[in-house]
């Protein structure tokens, strides 16, 4: 009889059969080209202290801060660099190297929330008390940066506790980064430019461009699966609820006297 056009012939129980190559995940490199964006945000925001050593914008850092400033921008640079290398590992099938960096990282977000809170709390004695930093005096807005520092914290324990289911792991490791990329955002002067002096700034404060970037991150992570990822849009409702009710709570006089209190 003849062989059937289109048909596979069968293959002898000795013959090797070749496999077939892995069908690519869609978006797995989602998270890599995401942390990559969010590496240049740093650097472009904090460019004043890589480069010179100085701080926004342009001032001198006050010698009691100085080596508490470098200890928190190693952590920091650090942290974005393990968020650009981790999904690499896993897209390569590194694993258990994922997991070994993995520990490495829990310890270190704890301290960045150790050392950004002290830098917020130690800055909120340095700075004139007359200087207003995006309309609040010096110790609501650091009280205001060491709750977002405490956000990234929570962010990251939620992220480490499901560390084995990797459709909720992943969206709140990432939005425990762009929580605290917030305060890069927020120093690139032509980005804040666009809406400073106006009602955006007095809803969104110097958060505008973080909750556009995540925005559009969840948008552009949709488009890329082809269906909702509702794990990736809690973690984006969270980040947004937070920073805006946060913000919204800063510019009562109960923060600035609770402030006053604290720090």
């Amino acid at each position: 009889m003849a062989k059937l056009e289109g048909t596979t012939p069968n293959l002898a129980p000795d013959e090797p059969r070749v496999p077939m190559p892995a069908k690519a995940k869609p978006g797995r490199l989602f998270y890599s080209g995401v942390a990559a964006l969010v590496l240049v945000l740093m650097l472009l925001g904090f460019q004043q202290y890589y480069v010179h050593g100085k701080g926004f914008p342009g001032r001198d850092i006050a010698p009691p801060m100085q080596t508490l400033v470098l200890m928190h921008a190693i952590a920091m640079t650090t942290w974005v660099v393990l968020s650009l290398v981790q999904p690499l590992l896993i897209a390569n099938g590194r694993r258990r190297v994922h997991m070994a960096v993995g520990r490495f990282g829990a310890v270190l977000a704890v301290w960045v929330v150790v050392l950004g809170s002290w830098v917020a709390i130690r800055g909120a004695a340095l700075v004139p008390p007359e200087e207003r930093i995006w309309g609040l005096a010096p110790k609501p807005f650091n009280l205001f940066a060491v709750v977002q520092i405490v956000s990234f914290g929570l962010f990251v324990g939620v992220g480490v506790y499901y560390r084995r289911r990797p459709d909720l792991h992943r969206p709140m490791m990432l939005m425990a980064t762009l929580t605290v990329i917030g305060a890069a955002v927020a120093r690139i002067a032509p980005l804040n430019a666009l809406y400073e002096g106006t009602v955006l700034q007095t809803i969104f404060g110097p958060d505008l461009w973080t909750l556009v970037l995540a925005t559009l991150l969840l948008v552009v992570k949709c488009f890329i699966i082809r269906s909702f990822d509702r794990w990736f849009a809690l973690g984006y409702g969270c980040l947004v609820a937070s920073h805006l009710l946060v913000w919204w709570v800063a510019n009562t006089d109960a923060w600035e006297r609770l402030a006053t209190q604290l720090l």
